[in-house]
């Protein structure tokens, strides 16, 4: 495939990822404060009924709230450091701020995870110990709430995309087609509700098995709800753990910037990976041809890197010790380690070549663990 074609088809698929509009300040207060009363209310009830299952409802609107409330913890952060209006320009306001709602979502799961876990266990003490607990009832005031949720839900949908959809996006970047499975898991709360309600309220089943229906479908819903969380929790941890992107193929990337780039005779030390999902960095070590090739390349490298979706891009030049060097005749790595330093295991160019001078690169952890897959990440 050309040069041009396969640049053309990464560019156009990275725009294609991020095609979607940010949602506006006063839409996600006005949703917060619309799922703050339902939750509120849904506590109250689920007190009142009794009802194990409204009781795990409120629990992942709790889960919504937080997320929401981080993402304008977030925003407030990320405007500060970009030095907007107000902002505080300390040391301490790092770009590492952007990733609060990557930690917040996480926090967010282990909150939730650990409150149904709770809610599981009081729903097996309600079924070994039925006859000594007050069951559910009221069912037709827990029906009337779930009129509310899902008119709440619906604001959320039309101002945000739906609650799902929300936090997929603070850790995935492609929530395109998942839409489906976001609105099943905002209302999958609901569904189970509505179920159980219904059979104790128009007696569906007989009055001695009335007692387990909440119990038992509310383990269902616990089970059903954390299950749906797993992707976002993988996600997660994928970012803050600084893997390589899953769209990108260093391999590639190598490969296509030395076939556009004639001046330029060797990359290594190519490291990729994710500060949040619409950001992507990347560092490199490339060897140019001279100086001046790389004073009338080096702006077009970056610009390039930039239309790839790397927007956090360190590249540190190299030069031969003589010019006019092929890419076969240069040496892949000019910076090379001090004398008797051990770092030989940690070099990538030391993969790359069987070189007698031994280079010297930190790599964290995870850089390290990466150059197995160094495949290099175009997106796929």
């Amino acid at each position: 495939m050309p040069t041009s074609v396969l640049e053309y088809d990464l560019i156009q698929k990275r725009r294609k990822l991020g095609d979607e509009k940010v949602v506006g300040w006063g839409l996600i207060v006005t949703v917060l404060v619309f799922t703050l009363a339902a939750t509120a209310a849904e506590l109250v009830l689920a007190q009142i009924t009794h009802c194990i299952s409204l009781l795990v409802l409120s629990y992942q609107n709790m889960y919504n709230v937080l997320t929401l409330l981080m993402t304008l913890v977030s925003r407030t952060k990320g405007s500060n450091l970009a030095g907007c209006k107000g902002g505080d320009s300390g040391l301490g306001n790092t770009f590492g701020w952007r990733r609060m709602e990557v930690v917040g979502s996480i926090g967010s799961l282990v909150f939730l995870f650990s409150l149904c876990f709770a809610t599981f266990i009081e729903a097996l003490q309600t079924i070994f110990h039925n006859e000594h607990l007050d069951t559910m009832h009221h069912a037709d005031w827990i029906m009337i709430a779930l009129g509310g949720q899902v008119a709440v839900w619906g604001l959320a949908y039309l101002a945000i995309g739906g609650y799902s959809h929300h936090q997929a996006r603070a850790v995935r970047e492609d929530t395109l087609g998942t839409q489906v499975a976001n609105i099943g898991r905002d209302l999958i709360g609901v569904l189970f509700t509505f179920t159980i309600c219904s059979a104790i309220h128009f007696k569906m089943i007989v009055a001695e098995y009335s007692n387990y229906i909440d119990p038992i479908m509310s383990m269902v819903y616990i089970i059903t709800l954390i299950w749906t969380c797993v992707p976002l929790v993988r996600a997660s941890c994928l970012i803050l753990l600084q893997t390589i992107p899953g769209n990108v193929d260093v391999t590639l990337l190598k490969q296509f910037i030395l076939q556009k780039f004639p001046g330029i005779l060797a990359l290594h030390e190519v490291h990729v990976w994710t500060l949040t999902p619409s950001d992507m960095v990347l560092t490199a070590h490339i060897t140019y041809q001279n100086r001046n090739v790389y004073t009338e390349i080096h702006t077009q490298v970056e610009t390039f890197f930039n239309s790839q979706g790397f927007s956090k891009i360190t590249i540190q030049p190299e030069f031969p010790e003589s010019e006019n060097l092929t890419r076969q005749d240069s040496p892949r790595c000019t910076l090379t380690c001090p004398h008797g330093a051990n770092c030989t295991e940690k070099s990538c160019c030391n993969e790359e070549q069987n070189h007698p001078e031994e280079e010297c690169c930190e790599h964290s952890e995870e850089e390290h663990s990466g150059h197995a897959e160094e495949a290099t990440t175009f997106l796929e």
